[in-house]
């Protein structure tokens, strides 16, 4: 043991360790050790989600507050009539749309990480029958022995 972990154990009033490795000798932790697949597993999944919520919202109050700022500028751009004022006003405009686009990015990423998918659903409105009359009556037909 190294004069700096003799004196670590003293000053925290530690047992003298079980094992005391040389200084060569390397000490492996498999992940098994530490906790199982399952609680780290669930540990990430719950830091994902609080970070996901986190990012989303903060990014969500900047666009709003970004919103707003745009809508000031405009109006002291429009006020002065300035060439320079206007310019700001579309960076502003700009780095909203950026931040917009960046909550969008997001959202896909952590879809991507979940394996959640886009599901669609579509609603048939106007369904067209193309055939003759003799061909929707055996249709018919069919789809009733079929039931």
């Amino acid at each position: 043991m190294s004069k700096f972990n003799k004196k670590m154990d003293e000053l925290f009033n530690l047992p003298p360790s079980v094992i005391e490795p040389e200084d060569n000798d390397i000490i492996e932790y498999s992940p098994s050790d530490i906790t199982s697949n399952h609680e780290l597993s669930t540990v990430l999944d719950h830091d994902l989600k609080t970070d996901y919520e986190r990012t989303r919202d903060t990014i969500d109050t900047l666009i709003g507050k970004g919103i707003g700022a745009v809508d000031d500028m405009l109006e002291i751009a429009r006020g002065s009539e300035k060439a320079r004022d206007f310019e700001v006003a579309g960076n502003m405009i700009k780095t909203v749309v950026d931040a917009s686009k960046e909550l969008l990015e997001i959202q896909k990423k952590m879809r991507e990480l979940t394996g959640v998918k886009n599901q669609v659903t579509q609603n048939i409105k106007n369904a067209v029958f193309v055939g003759s009359a003799k061909d929707l009556i055996r249709s018919i037909k069919d789809e009733n022995k079929e039931e």
